[in-house]
C-alpha cells in the first residue's frame, strides 16, 4: 500500500512544481520547512564556517556529598570540541555540504574495538584510549531536478517533528536529544530526502532511510505531508519498514492569545521497542535471573507530546522573559523499579528496552529564560526535566555572557535530584559544574 501512495505522489509531482530559490530552500536545517519565495537568485562558492568550544567540567561524587570522610574522588575534565562546516554551492541550488565534528580531551576517551581473527574466524575486543575523535556528522549533496523535485542524498540530520524535546513522530534519527547538549549539532543518518513544495501552502517530504542497511528490501520509508491553514500548520506522517510495525503520526503548530502551541503524537498497533521480562530460575539452592525480550503485537501504542511557549515583555524590554512547558505521555510507560538493579538497567539499555527520558509514562519539561539580565550581553536559561511518576528530575541552570554574536562564555550547574535509585538519580555524580567558551566563525 505504501508504494502505491508513493507512486501517486510521483505522478502528481508536476502539479507541485514551482520556480523557486533552491539556495534558500536548502539552507534550512529542518526537514519541515515552508517553500521559499518564488525567486531564483544564483550563488556560487565554497564557504568554510564552524564552531569551536572549550569546556571544563567538575563532577561531585554522590558519596563525597553525603559522607564528609569519604575517599571518593571528584572528577574533572577538560576538552575542546566543535564542528567544521564545508558548504560548496553551485548555481540554481546545486550544493554539497560536510559537517566534520571533532573532540579533543585532556584525559582521553576509552573506545571499544572489535576485531576478527581471519584464521580462526573468532572475534576479540580491545579498549583503546583516544584523545582525538573525528566524526562525519553530515555529508550530503543537494540536487534539484526540473525545479520540481528537491533531492538531498547522503548522511543528513533530519529535524522531524514540531515539539521541543520529545518527538514521538521521529523514528528516523538514532541520536536522541539530551538536556545537556540541546544546542549541539547531532549526527545524521544515511538516506535520500525528497521534497516537493507547493508555494507556502503545502509540502510533501519523503525519506528513504539506508542506515545500516545492505539490502533494498530493508530500507525504511518515512513520508510526511503538511499544510498551512492560516496561522496553523498541520502535518500527517507515516513510517514503514519490512518486518517492522508501521507507525503513523500527526502534528500541529499554532498560536493562540500570544501562546505558541505545538503538539505531535504517534500511534501503532504493536511496538517496535522490546519489553524486558525478568524471570527467576531456580536450580536447587541456586537462583539465576534471566532476562528475555518480548515484543508487543496485539495492543495499540501511542505517544504524545504537547508544548506551550510564550515570550513576555519585562521592564520595557520585549521578549525579555521566555517560558515553555512541555509534557510527554507514553502509553507503554513503566514504573517497575528498573533502576534499582544496575544489571537489569544495563541489559535494558543495550537491548533498546530502555530509552532515556521515555521509559516512564509521564514526563515534563519546564524552561525559563531571561535576556538582558543586568547587562545587555548577559542571559540565563533554566531547565527542569522530570520523570513525574518516579519523582526524579534533572535541573540545569546556565548563565551566558555574549559580548559578540560569534563569541560567548557560560557557566552552569546540572543537578540530578529526587528519590533514590530512580531514572535521574542513578548517576554517581549528581552534581556537575561546567564552564565553556564558544567561538563561531
Amino acid at each position: 500500500m505504501k508504494y502505491l501512495i508513493f507512486l501517486g505522489f510521483m505522478i502528481g509531482t508536476p502539479l507541485f512544481g514551482q520556480m523557486i530559490d533552491e539556495n534558500a530552500l536548502f539552507q534550512q536545517e529542518t526537514l519541515i520547512t515552508e517553500a521559499p519565495p518564488l525567486t531564483n537568485t544564483p550563488s556560487k562558492g565554497v564557504f568554510l564556517t564552524g564552531k569551536i568550544q572549550s569546556q571544563f567540567s567538575y563532577a561531585l561524587q554522590k558519596d563525597k556529598l553525603t559522607h564528609k570522610e569519604s575517599q571518593a574522588t571528584n572528577r574533572f575534565s577538560h576538552g575542546i570540541e566543535g564542528d567544521i562546516f564545508i558548504d560548496m554551492r553551485q548555481e540554481e541550488g546545486y550544493k554539497a555540504f560536510v559537517d566534520v565534528g571533532f573532540l579533543i580531551t585532556a584525559g582521553g576517551i576509552p573506545l571499544l574495538h572489535t576485531f576478527i581473527d581471519p584464521l580462526t574466524m573468532t572475534s576479540f575486543s580491545v579498549i583503546e584510549t583516544n584523545t582525538i575523535i573525528l566524526q562525519a556528522k553530515e555529508a550530503f549533496v543537494d540536487f534539484p531536478l526540473f525545479h520540481l523535485f528537491y533531492l538531498r542524498l547522503g548522511k543528513q540530520y533530519l529535524a522531524w517533528g514540531t515539539t521541543y524535546f520529545w518527538n514521538p513522530t521521529d523514528l528516523l534519527n538514532r541520536e536522541r536529544k539530551t538536556l545537556t547538549k540541546l544546542t549541539s549539532t547531532r549526527e545524521g543518518i544515511w538516506g535520500i530526502k525528497l521534497h516537493i513544495p507547493y508555494k507556502t501552502l503545502l509540502n510533501w517530504y519523503t525519506f528513504f532511510d539506508m542506515t545500516d542497511t545492505q539490502t533494498l528490501e530493508n530500507i525504511a520509508l518515512a513520508s510526511r505531508i503538511e499544510a498551512v491553514l492560516g496561522n496553523t500548520e498541520i502535518g500527517l506522517c507515516g513510517w514503514w519498514r519490512k518486518d517492522w510495525i508501521s507507525v503513523y503520526g500527526a502534528d500541529l503548530s499554532s498560536r493562540f492569545l500570544d501562546w505558541d502551541i505545538k503538539a505531535e503524537g504517534s500511534v501503532s498497533y504493536g511496538d517496535n521497542r522490546p519489553v524486558l521480562q525478568e524471570d527467576i530460575l531456580s536450580y536447587g539452592p541456586v537462583t539465576v535471573t534471566n532476562y528475555t525480550l518480548e515484543k508487543i503485537t496485539n495492543a495499540w501504542v501511542y505517544r504524545i507530546a504537547l508544548n506551550f511557549s510564550r515570550s513576555w515583555e519585562l521592564w520595557d524590554v520585549k521578549e525579555r522573559l521566555s517560558t515553555m512547558v512541555e509534557v510527554f505521555y507514553n502509553s507503554q510507560g513503566k514504573n517497575d523499579h528498573l533502576f534499582e538493579n544496575p544489571t537489569k538497567t544495563q541489559v535494558a539499555l543495550l537491548s533498546g528496552a530502555y530509552v532515556p527520558h521515555e521509559y516512564g509514562k509521564w514526563y515534563g519539561l519546564v524552561s525559563l529564560g531571561f535576556r538582558k539580565l543586568f547587562l545587555t550581553e548577559l542571559s540565563s536559561q533554566t531547565y527542569i526535566l522530570c520523570n513525574i511518576e518516579d519523582k526524579s528530575a534533572t535541573l540545569s541552570q546556565t548563565l551566558t555572557y555574549a559580548p559578540l554574536d560569534e563569541v560567548q562564555a557560560s557557566c552552569g550547574v546540572v543537578w540530578y535530584t529526587g528519590e533514590e535509585k530512580r531514572e535521574y538519580t542513578t548517576t554517581e555524580t549528581p552534581l556537575v559544574f561546567t564552564v565553556q567558551c564558544v567561538v563561531r566563525f
